[in-house]
């Protein structure tokens, strides 16, 4: 038996595409893995930026909250010493005025202290 050159070379050429294809296939998989890689930094950007932006927003209200309370809260006890003092002397307003201060900081310092070690 002659062994006919067509055969030779189709019998090669399943081979040789395999050779060629095989950086081709490798080349698609890494372009395939760094589209993948650049949608999820995409996203997790898009996320952090979201997230970013709630507590920004979040920690501006708690300031805005923080000063109108402690406003309110120096309006109060100026009040109640005038209050106090229709009825008492000056020093003795400022000192229960004092008092009445340090009881409502130790509440909501309590408040606060046992909300926070709940979570």
């Amino acid at each position: 038996m002659i062994p006919d050159p067509a055969r030779r070379e189709s019998a090669r050429e399943p081979a040789g595409r395999a050779a060629r294809a095989e950086p081709t296939l490798l080349t698609r998989m890494l372009e395939d893995l760094v589209r993948v890689l650049q949608l999820e930094l995409r996203l997790l950007e898009a996320e952090v930026a979201r997230a970013l932006s709630a507590t920004v927003d979040r920690t501006i209200a708690a300031l805005i909250l923080l000063y109108l309370s402690s406003l309110a809260g120096s309006f109060l006890l100026v009040a109640l010493a005038f209050l106090l003092h229709t009825w008492l002397p000056w020093w003795l307003c400022f000192a229960l005025s004092g008092v009445a201060a340090l009881l409502c900081g130790a509440i909501a310092y309590a408040t606060i202290s046992a909300a926070s070690s709940s979570e």
